[in-house]
């Protein structure tokens, strides 16, 4: 195929699903707060993460009637460990279920915790904030909102990779108190229409 013609069908194409999406982000000038809302979507999705680097943050799915769809997710970028770590992350829960540390995410602070891991997420929408753009490619566990809400201290979760090399990422309050205060605005919002 010609390249103009490749480029013209690829811009159109990018116009075409920009037009399908709002992305607002918040003002504060510390912390990237987006609420991604597209027409068709079941839910809204906020993504926050600090200025200084976005391979790390939160993230949740807002349902139209204000209710939170599962709960949060701290996700780390796919780059920061590599694929592999977040591949065949299955876990089982319950009673006589066989314990298998690399089917959980430890939380060390606020309070020591195993998190549910989950493997890996692909946005495709990562970049329709330009220039502020999440990471394509994610891994991550699952966040009580209850755990958030509760403490005033950062949030820091240990990692291993296959070759249980060990990474502690932290989120500061400072990113998670504007991330909450937008969930809660969300959530509001959409229970109000």
């Amino acid at each position: 195929m010609n390249p103009r013609v490749e480029f013209r069908l690829l811009l159109l194409s990018l116009v075409a699903l920009a037009g399908c999406a709002t992305i607002r982000s918040e003002p504060d000038e510390a912390t990237v707060v987006q609420v991604r809302e597209y027409s068709r979507s079941p839910t809204v999705n906020v993504v926050a993460w600090g200025p200084d680097d976005n391979g790390y943050g939160l993230q949740t799915m807002v349902r139209r009637d204000g209710t939170l769809l599962r709960d949060h997710r701290f996700y780390v970028s796919a780059v920061y460990l590599g694929a592999g770590f977040f591949r065949n992350t299955g876990a089982t829960f319950g009673p006589g279920a066989a314990f298998d540390a690399r089917r959980f995410i430890e939380m060390i602070a606020p309070q020591e915790l195993l998190l549910e891991r989950e493997g890996i997420a692909r946005d495709v929408h990562y970049c329709f904030g330009w220039p502020r753009c999440s990471p394509r490619e994610t891994g991550g566990a699952r966040v009580p909102d209850s755990v958030l809400r509760a403490s005033r201290d950062s949030v820091s979760l240990r990692f291993y990779d296959r070759h249980a090399t060990e990474m502690i990422v932290t989120l500061r309050r400072d990113v998670i108190d504007p991330y909450l205060r937008t969930v809660d605005s969300v959530a509001a919002a959409l229970r109000g229409k």
